[in-house]
């Protein structure tokens, strides 16, 4: 097999990669296709079942009502820095509002400023890949023929999946207040508008931040990739992610670990936040403060409670978006890595307990609103579950090697089997292609001289065709294989989906029967209160002394020609 870097790395036999590749396929065999369908329906089932409970909850707290629930339409009080005023038609009130000038000057800076912000952290992305490429070289460099050049491409992999989840980590602390400035600068009109705001713009920092790294390892990497005598591919530092390639038995392995690493390091680290920096917080606090005593002092419990932890306003969007990210790994890549929802039901676990802790001990109680639903988290959960099913089927299409052994097996091999399968992924390359090893632009092996060709793992015409190292027909037929059953498998699983949703109403049978009792209940009852009072009026009227009519109040009027009329005394 031809080297994994330039220079210093030597040839390698394909044997090497046996144990990888006995370890990919627990993740990647025929059985993969079958458990992305079968999450992609759990996660529409997911949805469709918390939106029956949801109906539950929303009856057995009284929140059927407009009147019952904070709606989020109250004008925000921030909003009084506005110069334009005007009144509301509906509520007759003044309110400021921003004219379309000045709104669509605070929406192009954030847009703007959304732009840069991704633009950084897809820098640091392709910083972090320049770094994995860059460690292997130097380690195959310095420690030459030694445990740490054996497993060079390992070490590599491992440090640059620390140094992406450090960068993840700053970002994730950075990103909420950008969000929060960026929403202020809007200047949304109600409480509802900023929290809808806030929450797209928070969902987005942290969906490129966390599956950014996850995207490219299961869809772009080792696409760049061309041909070991590249030249083009060393022309400067950017250019070298286009030697960044998978190994012979794909990236799903790769994609498997990260994902891995990835979730169980948030949850250490989320753990960590929810328990112990509140208790460390609160700790500095009650010692600073007990410096400023002369005296001991026996507090009241309110007293006690008011010097714990704050709790912010936006405290559940933290919740809310730890959920939805973790949502994410169980649906988006869980075809690659199948332990993912196990990790997700013990990280829940622990999840309730410790939040139960942290708002029990550590802060203050929190104000209760009565709300309706969940809000617009229900939009981005449903999102979610949309890009789910696209994902997965890109991820059973072009990081498996599921659709190339169907290829082959249907068209390329002569009784039906895999046998040959690992040869004809191979493309050979001619080693005097690399040129001299004397002259100052080679960057081939410097050992291995004796090496004539070597093996890549690309469909690539051979060395000795007309169009050497180009895209082979063998690579055209995965292609049109890929996209077609991305086409047939993202209609399949959105039919069903959408069939699953159809039939599965929203509201329980019987939460409905009990509803339709209350509301007849309620008709009778008014019903009832209207005849009693019917009745009470009668009976006082009944009760009454009987009064002189209007005919005999009527005084007798002599007319001039002394005829006797009656006039009704106004």
């Amino acid at each position: 097999m031809c080297p994994v870097c330039d220079l210093y790395c030597s040839y390698w036999t394909l044997k090497d990669s046996c144990l990888l590749s006995k370890v990919t396929y627990f993740v990647d065999n025929d059985a993969t296709v079958v458990f992305a369908i079968f999450m992609s329906f759990w996660a529409t089932l997911f949805l469709e079942l918390w939106k029956r409970q949801q109906a539950i909850y929303q009856w057995e707290w009284d929140l059927t009502k407009d009147d019952t629930v904070d709606e989020g339409e109250d004008v925000r009080k921030d909003s009084g820095s506005m110069k334009n005023w005007r009144v509301n038609p509906i509520t007759m009130r003044r309110e400021p509002f921003l004219d379309l000038k000045e709104k669509a000057w605070r929406y192009s800076v954030t847009f703007w400023s959304i732009f840069v912000l991704l633009s950084t952290m897809l820098s640091a992305l392709i910083s972090v890949i320049i770094f994995r490429v860059f460690i292997i070289e130097f380690l195959h460099k310095r420690t030459h023929e030694s445990a740490f050049s054996s497993h060079a491409k390992l070490i590599g992999a491992g440090a640059a999946a620390v140094v992406n989840f450090l960068i993840i980590s700053v970002f994730e602390v950075i990103y909420p207040s950008v969000a929060r400035f960026l929403t202020n600068l809007e200047q949304p009109r109600t409480e509802l508008d900023f929290e809808k705001s806030y929450s797209y713009k928070l969902f987005l920092f942290q969906f490129i931040n966390y599956y950014s790294s996850l995207i490219y390892t299961a869809f772009f990497k080792g696409r760049f990739y061309t041909f070991p005598g590249d030249a083009s591919a060393r022309q400067s530092s950017l250019t070298l992610v286009k030697t960044d390639i998978c190994d012979a038995v794909g990236c799903t392995y790769e994609v498997s670990a990260l994902l891995g690493l990835l979730m169980m390091a948030r949850q250490m680290v989320a753990h960590f936040k929810e328990v112990c920096v509140p208790k460390i917080l609160n700790f500095w606090r009650s010692y600073k403060w007990k410096k400023t005593l002369t005296e001991k002092v026996t507090l009241k419990r309110w007293e006690k409670d008011f010097q714990l932890q704050d709790v912010h306003r936006l405290h559940l969007h933290d919740e809310y978006i730890e959920m939805i990210i973790q949502y994410g790994f169980v649906t988006l890549f869980v075809s690659v890595f199948p332990l993912a929802p196990l990790l997700a039901l013990i990280n829940n676990i622990l999840e309730i307990r410790m939040d139960a802790y942290k708002y029990t001990t550590q802060t203050r109680r929190p104000i209760a609103r009565r709300v309706r639903d969940i809000g617009v988290w229900a939009e981005i959960l449903q999102l979610m579950t949309y890009l789910a099913v696209i994902t997965n089927a890109f991820v059973i299409a072009f990081s498996s090697s599921f659709i190339p052994r169907m290829v082959y097996k249907f068209m390329y091999s002569t009784d039906g089997s895999l046998d040959g399968f690992m040869d004809w992924q191979l493309t050979p390359f001619n080693t005097s292609d690399w040129g001299n090893p004397e002259d100052s632009g080679y960057f081939g092996p410097l050992e291995g001289n004796g090496v004539e060709v070597c093996y890549f793992p690309k469909h690539r015409n051979p060395p000795g065709s007309d169009q050497p190292y180009h895209r082979s027909a063998a690579w055209l037929a995965i292609l049109v294989a890929r996209l077609t059953f991305i086409g047939v498998f993202e209609h399949v699983v959105f039919f069903v989906t959408k069939l699953l949703a159809y039939l599965i109403p929203e509201t329980p049978a019987s939460l409905s029967a009990q509803m339709a009792r209350e509301r007849i209940a309620h008709r009778e009852t008014q019903f009832k209160e209207v005849q009693n009072r019917t009745l009470n009026k009668k009976k006082r009227n009944q009760n009454k002394p009987e009064e002189p009519t209007l005919d005999e109040t009527k005084p007798e009027k002599v007319s001039p020609w002394g005829v006797a009329t009656s006039q009704t005394i106004p």
